[in-house]
């Protein structure tokens, strides 16, 4: 690191000053957002760096002297893989174009974090940090540092529109480079018993709904009768079709078409390529369920109704084979690529959990892939079955039935054409893959989600709800539609560019790791105003099924439950990340998704 060209004293927020880019040998114009512990400095380009002290400094002309001369910056140096060098290393001396060599055949440079100037470290002693490398080597190209010609040239990157450099448009960051995945000391669920426990219960909880309500009963308490036969649950029709289901969505999930995006940073600072094309895999999917049922007469709705139950348990079979192989595979995986949730060593809890973060096979991302094609189009498939039923029973399908598939169909077309904001949510950045994401994307989802829709085909003639009640109905689901939309809109422009037109205007928090939190808009108004939105929605997808019996009314009931565990785990990760700013957003956002509720 060097010395730093100008007096090293205490800067205070709103101070313009000048910060130096690791690895790049120039300063950056820039201002103070907050001096909490360590400095978040705002260039002129937008973006913010966290710096410590020996990296800011007070604007002065004898800046624009090159301090690429420093021998701390050789001494710090990072080489990737290879083990780290002391200072009596024959690298500290190395020429400047050696090391350009040597750098160039990494993806990124580390940088050393030390807040003590006095403090003389190695590096097995520092800890690592790294930037984008694009950033680095378009900063590198501006030769000796001038303030007009860096402030001028960051201007130009930031001011371009390209979709295709994420990592050029990103935020400048500082995340650990190599920083080993420790182990999970503290456990959720349960440990390994309430892991256990649980996949044990969610396909007990899939079989037992399916035979308490069904055609002319639906009992909740009441004990079902449950077939000893083995064809009641498993036939080869039914296991050939999903599986024939599964490989087609693959097949389009790999098609050449479609654009190509990055998501959010990993813990070595890479990040994974996703190609978006949710949408076409959509409208081919239910084109061809179209064609086939109506100008092909194959029996596909008849078919679905009748096999349902073989359907799902061929899924849960699958799942837990898949997450068997995901498991064992995790554990030949790197360190850094590991569930920092799903690293406890105990081989129930990391195989339930995810033992790997995002497993993949070359460029097919599985996790990505199960989130949202298979179980999600195929939820809008068994509704959309269960209209065609209807209509081959009685001639037309219901009111109700139709509210109910309709409102869930926009649900999730929304989610497939907008597939990109579904990489900064949870399940994707925090989650590992295992059995537990694998059984709710390819079971619970299709599974349990179109009970509704079941139930008003079975109970036709003992539901009637008014016209009037319908019309309220959708609009409760609409305004629910809207809060989720919205509040997802927002969150994702401000996690791509926190200076977009459309969000300038919110207020936020800066936090230590040099993201920002809103504290105003939809994200002021409640910490997770998207599961608002989705609550509502839930509740209005069970009310045209009418109070008599309980099961209908159970997805909203478990998915209120859900959403309070996640907001609850997702708070414990907040806090640990962002320490004290997290307590002052807490603050000023007080209620966490029902505003003076919860």
């Amino acid at each position: 690191m060097p010395k730093s060209p100008g007096n090293a004293l205490a800067r205070q927020v709103g101070e313009h000053v000048r910060v130096y880019i690791p690895d790049t040998d120039v300063w950056v114009d820039g201002k103070v957002l907050d001096n909490h512990a360590k400095y978040t400095v705002e260039l002129k380009t937008g973006k913010t760096i966290i710096a410590p002290g020996r990296q800011v400094t007070k604007p002065s002309r004898s800046q624009s002297k090159s301090p690429a001369r420093s021998r701390s910056r050789s001494r710090s140096r990072g080489r990737g893989k290879s083990p780290p060098r002391t200072a009596k290393t024959k690298s500290a001396t190395t020429s400047p174009a050696r090391r350009s060599r040597s750098t160039s055949r990494s993806r990124t440079t580390t940088i050393p974090m030390t807040s003590t100037p006095a403090k003389k470290t190695t590096l097995s002693e520092t800890k690592t940090y790294k930037i984008d490398k694009e950033v680095k080597d378009e900063v590198r190209s501006l030769g000796p540092d001038t303030p007009t010609r860096t402030s001028a040239r960051l201007a130009a990157m930031a001011s371009t529109n390209k979709q295709q450099p994420e990592s050029m448009t990103a935020d400048i960051k500082q995340m650990p480079r190599s920083e080993k995945v420790r182990k999970t000391m503290q456990k959720e669920f349960g440990g390994a018993f309430g892991a256990l426990t649980t996949m044990l219960m969610l396909p007990a909880t899939v079989i037992l709904l399916y035979f308490t309500c069904t055609k002319g009963k639906c009992v909740f308490f009441k004990r079902p009768e449950l077939p000893l036969q083995l064809h009641a649950y498993f036939n080869w029709q039914a296991t050939a079709a999903y599986m024939g289901w599964f490989v087609a969505q693959v097949l389009l999930a790999l098609l050449p078409i479609g654009r190509i995006v990055q998501g959010q940073p990993l813990r070595s600072g890479n990040r994974l390529s996703y190609r978006l094309n949710g949408g076409l895999a959509f409208v081919v999917s239910l084109a061809s369920l179209v064609v086939a049922q109506m100008y092909l007469k194959y029996p596909i709705a008849a078919f679905v109704y009748r096999n349902y139950m073989q359907l799902a348990c061929t899924a849960m079979v699958f799942s837990t084979l898949m997450s068997v192989i995901l498991y064992l595979k995790a554990r030949r995986a790197a360190n850094n690529a590991l569930n920092p949730y799903g690293n406890s060593g105990s081989h129930i809890y990391d195989f339930f959990l995810g033992h790997e973060l995002n497993p993949r096979i070359r460029s097919f991302d599985l996790k990505f892939f199960c989130e949202l094609r298979p179980g999600l189009i195929g939820w809008v498939v068994i509704n959309m079955c269960m209209v065609a039923k209807d209509c081959q029973d009685n001639g037309s399908p219901s009111y109700p039935l139709l509210l109910v598939v309709g409102c869930q169909f926009l649900y999730v077309f929304d989610a497939l054409f907008h597939e990109e904001s579904v990489l900064t949510t949870f399940d994707i950045t925090q989650e590992g893959f295992g059995w537990m994401l694998a059984f709710g994307d390819l079971v619970w989802v299709p599974f349990v989600y179109s009970l509704q829709a079941r139930y008003l085909l079975d109970h036709r003639s003992s539901v009637h709800v008014h016209n009037y009640a319908l019309v309220a109905i959708l609009l409760l689901n609409m305004i629910g539609f809207w809060i989720f939309r919205l509040a997802n809109k927002e969150k994702d422009t401000f996690r791509k560019n926190p200076h977009h037109p459309s969000i300038s205007h919110l207020k936020s928090i800066a936090t230590p790791s040099g993201k920002r939190l809103l504290i105003s808009g939809w994200w002021g108004f409640v910490r997770k105003p998207n599961y608002l939105g989705d609550l509502l929605m839930a509740v209005a997808w069970s009310l045209p099924c009418g109070f008599r019996h309980l099961p209908p009314w159970f997805y909203p009931i478990y998915f209120a439950v859900l959403l309070v565990h996640r907001a609850i785990r997702d708070e414990h990760a907040c806090r640990q990340k962002y320490g004290d700013a997290w307590d002052r957003y807490c603050e000023k956002v007080k209620y966490r998704i029902v505003p003076y509720v919860f």
